[in-house]
């Protein structure tokens, strides 16, 4: 009696094993998986998520000085949005560097001069449009930024300095008289913060 239930529990359990090259019929009508990559731009504040304020607003609560800007991912996200393809999408990102440049400090402080920089250089007629809107402090602040960028690169800033602005100019072609005169005298403020923090 043993042996026919040991041969019957035998049957049972190789039929409801599938092998390999055998589909189940499931598995021959599955939707195939697609591959999807999530969003890497914050769309809420950390100090806002029960509000749940979308990355636009929180830009616009720091221009409005609601939101104090920190080292956090969506601060960081607006600017790395002065790379963005879209000059819309630059300008406003601009805006929210004006409204943070003066009151950051610390690490975020930093890090604007690494942005700041890298907006001159791959936008220099925007960059000029934009910084003619900023106020004596800002300009200050904008200038000791990418000084700063030159200071920390090493000890041959005049010769990162001369490529820097000649490759700005080459890139600013529909730069007026005006706009090159100011790239000039800010060639030479760079200049001289850079040295008096080597110094």
């Amino acid at each position: 009696m043993k042996t026919p239930n040991y041969i019957l529990v035998l049957l049972l359990v190789s039929g409801c094993i599938e092998t390999p090259d055998k589909k189940s019929e499931k598995d021959s009508h599955a939707i195939p998986q697609v591959e999807t990559y999530t969003d890497t731009t914050p769309t809420t504040s950390s100090r806002h998520n029960d509000v749940g304020f979308t990355s636009k607003q929180y830009g616009e609560e720091i221009i409005s000085g609601k939101v104090k800007p920190t080292d956090n991912e969506q601060t960081f996200a607006w600017l790395d949005s002065l790379q963005s393809e879209n000059p819309n999408t630059r300008n406003f990102a601009f805006r929210v560097y004006k409204a943070m440049v003066v009151k950051s400090d610390g690490a975020l402080s930093e890090a604007i001069c690494g942005y700041i920089k890298d907006y001159f250089s791959s936008h220099p007629k925007e960059f000029l449009d934009n910084y003619k809107t900023l106020d004596n402090q800002e300009k200050a602040s904008t200038q000791e930024s990418i000084a700063f960028e030159f200071y920390a690169s090493g000890t041959d800033y005049q010769k990162d300095l001369n490529e820097y602005f000649r490759s700005i100019k080459t890139r600013c072609n529909i730069c007026t008289e005006a706009d090159m005169s100011i790239l000039e005298d800010m060639r030479s403020t760079l200049e001289a913060k850079v040295g008096q923090m080597v110094e």
